[in-house]
Formats: C-alpha cells, sequence, structure tokens
C-alpha cells in the first residue's frame, strides 16, 4: 500500500513539472514575438525621425509672411519682383514689364508685397523698389481693383516705415489722376473712387509731425491745376 502511494505521488510531480515547462515555454515564445504577432499593442515612439536619424532633418517652419506668400502662386515676374534675396536691378526690370490686367494671383502678391511690413522697408534699395511698384500699379488703365484700399492702410498704418506711408499718399493723387481718365470703369465706380481719394488727402494734411501734410498738399495742388 505504501509504496503505491509513493509511486502515485512520484507521477503526479513529474505530470506537475512536465505541465509547468509546458506552461513557461508556451509564455515565453510568445513573450518574443514582435508586439503585432503577440497581440500588444505597438508602443509609442519616443523621439522624432530626425532624432534617430540626423541625416533626416525637419523643413524650417515658415514665418506668417512667408506662409502667405507661399499660399499664392504668382507668375515668375511678380516672384522676383517680391523676392527680396533678388538683384535690386532684376527686380526693378520685373517692374518695367507689368502691363495691361493683371490677374488675381498676381495682384495679391503685389499688394502682399506693399502690405508687409520687413526690416528691409529701411533700407533705402527697398524703398525705391516699394515706390516705383506703386508708380507703374497707379499708371495701368484702369487701376487695378483695391489699389486705393490698400495705399489707404498702408499710410493709416503707423507701423509702416514713415518714407513708405509718405509714398502711399503721394502715389493717392497718382491714383486719382489715372482713375480719372481710366477706361471700362463703372460710372459710380469712377466717382466713388475719386470722392475717396480726395478725402484721404485732405484727412492726411493734418499729418504735421512728418513730410506726410506737404505731400498731401502738394498732391491737392496738383489736382486742382
Amino acid at each position: 500500500m505504501r509504496t503505491r502511494i509513493v509511486f502515485y505521488s512520484a507521477v503526479c510531480v513529474v505530470l506537475g513539472a512536465s505541465a509547468w515547462l509546458l506552461f513557461s515555454h508556451a509564455h515565453w515564445a510568445k513573450s518574443s514575438l514582435p508586439p503585432q504577432a503577440s497581440g500588444r499593442a505597438t508602443p509609442l515612439l519616443t523621439r522624432t525621425v530626425a532624432a534617430t536619424n540626423p541625416a533626416v532633418a525637419p523643413a524650417p517652419a515658415s514665418s506668417p509672411s512667408e506662409m502667405g506668400r507661399q499660399q499664392v502662386e504668382c507668375s515668375p515676374t511678380v516672384h522676383t519682383i517680391v523676392d527680396d534675396q533678388a538683384g535690386y536691378d532684376l527686380r526693378l526690370a520685373a517692374i518695367e514689364t507689368i502691363a495691361g490686367k493683371l490677374d488675381d494671383a498676381d495682384r495679391e502678391a503685389l499688394y502682399a508685397f506693399l502690405r508687409h511690413k520687413s526690416g528691409q522697408d529701411d533700407v533705402q534699395l527697398e524703398q525705391v523698389v516699394k515706390n516705383r511698384l506703386m508708380d507703374v500699379l497707379c499708371a495701368l488703365n484702369p487701376p487695378p481693383p483695391g489699389l486705393l484700399d490698400l495705399l489707404t492702410q498702408i499710410h493709416h498704418d503707423p507701423d509702416q516705415n514713415v518714407v513708405l506711408r509718405d509714398y502711399a499718399v503721394q502715389h493717392v493723387a497718382a491714383f486719382y489722376q489715372q482713375m480719372e481718365i481710366a477706361t471700362d470703369v463703372d460710372p459710380q465706380d469712377k466717382s466713388n473712387g475719386l470722392a475717396a481719394a480726395r478725402k484721404i488727402l485732405w484727412d492726411a494734411l493734418t499729418e504735421t509731425n512728418s513730410s506726410i501734410a506737404c505731400t498731401a498738399l502738394l498732391g491737392l495742388t496738383r489736382l486742382a491745376r
């Protein structure tokens, strides 16, 4: 009887050890599989591609102004004008080629360039580029839509370089003269534009702390003649 008990006990121990070994082997095999095969979720990476691979670097973030320009698909000529890294002579030559009616993309790109406040605005060459661009835009027949609003915004913006604000007032008179002789313009739109231009010049007479009042007076004198 005792021998039989010892025999059964030994059999139970052997079976228990075998079961334990089989369970342990299966658990180890499952844990050694890739996360997808084992049913576990893939852990999140804590480093970016650029950190793990220095050769892959993220593109530099664009400034708000640069992003605004990139969203407008303008022509190569206009792109040269608004690119302050292009050569001065090249940009002036591109301005001289502007003629006829501007398409919407080119017009918006040029307006954004004139409206945009840049550190380059304190440089005389940049002031010449913007002044000449205003000259050419005001000489188009008819003046492009929104031009008077653009000149008004530049004039009223205290953060703009005072020289460019002065140029804007000067070109209000030029806009007036061109609008007066413009063809293919609705008579009511022409009348409204001329009245708005006169008001801007009269209002600018109050800016006696700079040359703007003198520029406005010269413009009104020119229109009176």
